[in-house]
């Protein structure tokens, strides 16, 4: 079965190839395909010479290939490439960007050469041999290659062996460990049946092609065998292994490898082709797959077997091909002349050819139908048959005209249901057809779940599906353009949304919204309306008379908000005025009445409508003044002249007229006011006695204000995070109110005060309908009663396409801390919970108990059993772990019969205690299956978790350990690992690693490399990038990995200095060589959450910037997922600061920790690298590849892009590009190199 996107086609054409520098070299292109081309060079000259002696494929520079075609009418050709491998004959290349017209050359000078019609194959002058010459030459080479296999076997076998042994010492994963000794056995115990089935079957392929006639097609290994051909359908993953160990082979025997299959094929006059050669590596590993079946050898164990196939059986395959060559010569076939007809794949193709074009844009139904999954092609849910019958977008089309509306179906079930009644249940939908109506499907489920769409549209939305996925079919580009009216139409309903949604029953304009929804929701079911002009004008009409409703309303409103603030702010003035004249003193009776009756809400009055520059605000002020210094407690009052006394009684009666509140009241002070002044002495008397003392509470009676505009917030606890977000929201920011019975409210914020303290909303119709202080509206938000509306500049169907990927991904971040068998926590969850568990231990001092539980003899049970028992088996005891489990603890399944309990806040006497009730429970569990009854029992072992705990690999080998312990002292029993030892050892630790760290500081013993982070897909122009690399040198000078170094400056506060050089360093360096080098698109510091954290140290890093002569835009900073999280505001903060200058942010680890859609969204990175844990495990397992596909998707729908780490093989690079992946950075990409031989790389 072909699964090469782009097949090659062999092709001999002179080419020179020019390398950077200048040099050239006389080169033949030896076959072609859409992407690339491969080239092999005369003589050795290429590899001797400067340009490329011990270089890597990854370290060449872009090369420029030159093809002369004058004598075929052809322009010629200049085009660039880039190397994608190397090996000792020649070297593969990939177009930096489409070459339509040199394939087009190509093809038509191939199809010149092409054999004449009627020819069966090979060349017009090769005579056909007779039968008996052609079955004694195939029966000597058959004899030939039995001989070479059988004696390499006996050392492959032996290789084998070391290297499962080895692989099994050095996982950590107990699962992978015991597949790997099962296989490591099962071979060491069918030596002879594994050789013997192996040549047998090569055997059977020469004895095919001896009976094979001349115009008959020889089959595949993977055509002989069913169960083979069931794999080469199903089992992408190993075809990809056996594809790249192959590939790998093949490029060390390119010229004698296509010398020999021209050779058989002129022999055979037949097609040759890796599948159907018994010579090519590809048939030698497949041949091998088959027979590791046999004794039941998995994919991990089956990678090492076939590297050691490649090592000790294939390596010197070129002696072997030699002789084969000599016995085809024989028969008088030049095998270098010969032109037979071929589906020869090209020797050593290392790269996917889409790698180098560019990629097709992803659409949005792209992104959705990749995310949603995949759902059930027929009604039974199986998998249809390869060969089964299709419908496709015709047959759909016709069938949504005779689907009826439906509430409760999908449209994807209603399709399916129609499609089986129809054509019957074996017919299935076409994938890119289905996949359209899933898109749809989700989009429109996103929309009707926006908090925007209110019951009013509810109806209308589920009514445009139909409608809406006519137009996706014939239009998959429907919802990327923002201008296409069904796109517009959604777009312009959400904003609809947002000022009529909420219209409350008798209110103006909502019986005349709700008829006009129901008019169009009836007139969609009746046909396609989505591209009718006048629905359109119809809902943009109305969109536009609530907008203008909506706005008339909420400037009345904002109008009010402003006269109360200008009223509360002369207000809370005058109370200061008062209490800076007044405060904490007695002030007369007349002064109190005054007040009390009216002249302090005068003066509150006058600032408020006559500002304090007025006449008005200065005479009623002044009159304060006056009065308290004539009427003064015990002293008589002072002659007054009669006009003075005058203009005092006319300013009162003028006041108490403009504010009238209390007119009687008033009106009766001021008559006694002026009888004192008149010279009433007893008057006098009783208005100058000192009556209240002007203090807080005073205040408060006099000039009240709401216990709601008074609150403030402490900006103290948990609180903050949520009083932080009422802060930073903005005019027109939208905010959803959790009303009774699922109900909610969407109200604007219209007005807040210059402190941020008060803020006003008004519903979709622009009517007040909130006035709350920040505290309270801080605290509604952490209690679920509001919720802000994310995301509310963006047009309802991208909101609604982001909605959905956010749940798809949430939904596989979840499966992914899954065990599929248990339901329980797997390993890599665990770790992350230890991991976390292990820094509040650190942070508080607090103990935690680990427990890790491992069944006994569970082998016994599996052979009983089977495999199915034993599955149900674990899911019994995982039942048993919860019953006896208390609500904080955590469980996880860790390996094959192995289980982990994470016990929070616990003694190890606690933990002790919770293990030995689960190993009881256990061990009254009475296993029963299929009349077979089976005795359980378990060995335990515990472990503490405080402050000096090392890695939570420790901890996990720590417990291991005491397990190991108790199943050594007889089973089903529960020990606890000794913490005094680490206690000691953490001292020792400590003492030696200071003075290390300061050594290695002030010693120049520390070293920065760089590795590469290369692009795959290089049509799209971008460059290399670098991540900057420590190490530290040892007692001989040799460069050594710094993870202990790192992590003991990092424990003993000492890894903000390690930072700080090498930030210096770097700069040092680039500054110096930022010419050599300007071809590196980016290089990425590594910063520790310390350093992040630390306001000096960052603005060490600014000045350090501000200063450099290097180009900014070209350096990155890399942080973890985990420091960034911790406050995402502050790393905002920092990040935007550094930004400013130019440079990148990338974050790294995603997917560790508490990965999410939000933090994607808040963190204002560049790029996103994808945690290694689920890179390397891609091929492997379909929930760490569903979490590639699902942070990748939507890191670049954010505009970020996403780089792989821990890229290993060849295998893992084009899963990558399948998932669309920006860059990868590995092995297989670069290994680690000093910064200093990007220098000598001539970058």
């Amino acid at each position: 079965m072909e699964r090469r996107q782009y097949p090659r086609v062999d092709l001999v054409h002179p080419a020179i190839v020019s390398f950077s520098g200048g040099q050239q070299f006389d080169c033949t292109i030896l076959n072609y395909s859409q992407g690339g081309l491969y080239i092999q060079c005369k003589g050795k000259g290429l590899w001797r010479e400067g340009c490329c002696a011990h270089k890597s494929a990854e370290s060449l520079d872009r090369i420029q290939i030159k093809i002369d075609t004058s004598s075929n009418g052809f322009h010629p050709f200049s085009v660039g490439a880039k190397v994608a491998f190397l090996s000792r004959s020649g070297f593969g290349v990939s177009f930096l960007m489409d070459e339509p017209e040199l394939l087009s050359y190509l093809t038509s000078t191939k199809k010149q050469r092409e054999t004449p019609t009627g020819q069966t194959g090979g060349s017009p002058d090769i005579p056909s041999l007779p039968a008996h010459k052609l079955i004694r030459t195939l029966q000597r080479g058959a004899s030939l290659t039995r001989d070479y296999f059988s004696n390499k076997f006996p050392a492959f076998l032996t290789r084998v062996e070391r290297d499962l042994q080895s692989a099994s010492e050095a996982v950590a994963d107990s699962e992978a460990e015991r597949e790997l000794l099962d296989a490591l056995h099962a071979i060491q115990g069918h030596h002879e049946s594994l050789s013997q089935g192996f040549l047998k079957q090569l055997e059977r392929a020469f004895e095919t092609l001896k009976s094979v006639p001349d115009s008959a097609v020889v089959h595949s290994p993977a055509e002989q065998s069913d169960e083979m051909a069931l794999v080469a359908r199903d089992d992408f993953d190993e075809w990809i292994e056996v594809v790249r160990v192959s590939r790998m082979a093949d490029v060390d025997l390119a010229a004698e490898g296509v010398q020999l299959e021209r050779g058989l094929a002129c022999l055979l006059r037949q097609r040759i082709n890796p599948e159907t050669n018994p010579l090519s590596p590809y048939f030698v590993l497949w041949t091998m797959k088959t027979q590791l079946e046999q004794l039941g050898v998995g994919l991990m164990a089956k990678r090492i077997v076939y590297e050691a196939i490649r090592f000790a059986l294939i390596d010197e395959f070129s002696g072997l091909f030699a002789e084969w060559i000599g016995l085809i010569k024989a028969t008088g076939i030049e095998t270098q002349s010969c032109n037979p007809e071929s589906d020869s794949p090209p020797p050593g193709e290392v790269r996917k050819q889409a790698s180098v074009g560019k990629r097709q844009r992803r659409t949005l139904f792209g992104r959705l139908s990749s995310m949603v999954g995949r759902q059930k092609q027929t009604i039974a849910g199986a998998r249809p048959a390869q060969d089964a019958p299709r419908v496709g977008q015709q047959e759909v089309m016709q069938l949504l005209d005779r689907i009826p509306y439906s509430h409760y179906l999908s449209l994807g079930e209603q399709i399916r249901n129609h499609v089986a009644q129809g054509w019957g249940p074996e017919v299935v939908i076409e994938p890119e057809v289905l996949g359209r109506v899933e898109a749809t499907e989700k989009l429109f489920a996103s929309i009707e779940e926006d908090r925007v769409i209110g019951p009013a549209m509810l109806d209308l939305v589920h009514r445009l599906r139909l409608p809406f996925l006519k137009q996706a079919l014939e239009n998959p580009q429907v919802i990327d353009d923002p201008a296409h009216p069904s796109r517009r139409l959604l777009d312009v309903i959400g904003e609809l949304s947002l000022y009529s949604g909420m219209l409350a029953q008798g209110r103006p304009g909502a019986e005349k919204i709700d008829a006009q929804f129901r008019e169009i929701g009836e007139a969609a079911l009746k046909g396609d309306i989505l591209e009718t002009p006048q629905l359109h004008q119809r809902i943009q009409s109305l969109l536009d008379e609530r907008r203008q409703a909506f706005e008339g309303n909420r400037d009345l409103a904002v109008r009010s908000c402003r006269e109360d603030a200008a009223q509360l702010e002369a207000q809370r003035s005058v109370r200061r005025l008062l209490e800076g004249k007044f405060g904490n003193q007695s002030i007369s009776n007349l002064l109190d009445r005054l007040l009390i009756n009216g002249w302090a809400e005068l003066l509150v009055q006058t600032l408020t409508t006559q500002g304090e520059d007025s006449n008005a605000w200065r005479v009623y002020l002044r009159m304060l003044d006056v009065l308290s210094k004539l009427f003064v407690d015990g002293k008589e009052l002072p002659a007054i002249e009669p006009a003075v006394a005058e203009d005092i009684v006319l300013v009162l009666h003028k006041g108490f007229s403009i504010y009238p509140v209390f007119q009687e009241k008033a009106a009766e002070l001021i008559q006694q006011i002026e009888h004192a002044l008149n010279g009433d002495t007893a008057v006098q008397q009783q208005l100058s006695q000192s009556s209240e003392q002007m203090d807080e509470i005073y205040l408060d009676s006099l000039l009240p204000e709401s216990r709601d505009q008074m609150a403030r917030s402490d900006r103290q606890g948990e609180h903050d995070l949520w009083l932080n977000q009422v802060y930073q929201m903005e005019l027109d920011d939208w905010l959803t109110e959790h009303r009774q019975k699922g109900q909610a409210r969407l109200m604007n914020l219209a007005w807040k005060s210059s402190d941020g303290e008060w803020l006003v909303f008004v519903d979709g119709s622009g009517v007040k309908s909130l006035e709350t202080n920040a505290v309270r509206l801080g605290q509604g938000l952490q209690e679920g009663l509001y919720a802000l509306l994310e995301d509310k500049e963006l047009p309802l169907v991208e909101r609604a396409v982001r909605s959905a990927l956010e749940k798809s991904f949430e939904q596989l971040r979840q499966e992914s801390d899954q065990d599929r068998l248990t339901g329980l926590m797997n390993r890599r969850a665990l770790m992350r919970e230890l991991k976390s568990l292990l820094q509040l231990a650190r942070d508080e001092g607090s103990h935690h108990s680990l427990i890790l539980l491992d069944l006994d003899k569970f082998r016994i049970a599996n052979e009983v059993c089977g495999i199915e028992g034993g599955d149900h088996l674990l899911q019994k005891v995982s039942g048993i772990f919860r019953t006896y489990l208390s609500g904080d603890a955590q469980l996880a399944r860790t390996g094959d019969n192995e289980f982990t309990i994470l016990l929070p806040q616990s003694t190890v006497e606690k933990g002790f205690q919770v293990a030995e009730t689960q190993r009881r429970a256990i061990e009254n569990f009475k296993f029963s299956w299929n009349g077979h009854s089976i005795n359980i029992t378990a060995s335990l072992g515990i472990v503490v978790i405080d402050d000096t705990s090392g890695s939570p690999e420790e901890l996990m080998a720590e417990a291991g350990y005491a397990c190991s312990l108790a199943k050594s002292e007889g089973q089903n029993c529960s020990r606890v690992y000794q913490a005094s030892r680490r206690k000691i050892e953490r001292h020792r630790e400590l003492t030696r690693s200071v003075p290390l760290i300061e050594e290695a500081l002030e010693g120049d013993r520390l070293q920065l490399y760089c590795q590469l982070i290369s692009p795959l897909f290089l049509a799209e122009g971008e460059q290399d990038h670098y991540e900057i690399l420590l190490r530290i040198k040892d007692e001989n000078g040799d460069p050594q990995n710094p993870v202990s170094f790192i992590k003991a400056a990092e424990e003993f506060n000492r890894i903000r200095s390690v930072d700080r050089w090498v930030v210096n360093s770097f700069f040092d360096w680039y500054e110096k060589y930022a010419e050599r080098v300007d071809r590196v698109g980016l290089f990425s510091v590594n910063l520790s959450g310390q350093s992040l954290s630390d306001a000096n140290f960052m603005g060490f890093v600014k000045d350090r910037l501000m200063a450099a002569s290097c180009p900014l835009d070209r350096i990155g900073f890399e942080i973890t997922e985990t420091a960034l999280v911790k406050d995402i505001e502050a790393a905002n903060r920092v990040i935007d600061e550094i930004k400013q200058t130019g440079c990148k942010f990338l974050l790294d680890d995603f997917g560790s920790g508490y990965s999410s859609f939000s933090y994607l969204k808040e963190l204002k990175v560049d790029y996103v690298k994808i945690d290694g844990v689920f890179v390397k495990d891609l091929l492997d397992d379909e929930s760490s590849r569903a979490m590639v596909k699902g942070i990748t998707e939507i890191a670049q729908m954010m505009g970020k892009k996403v780089i792989a780490e821990y890229v290993e093989s060849e295998a893992l690079m084009i899963a990558l590009q399948n998932l669309q992946v920006d860059f990868a950075q590995g092995y297989a990409v670069g290994r680690p190199a000093p910064l200093n031989s990007l220098i000598e790389l001539g970058y």
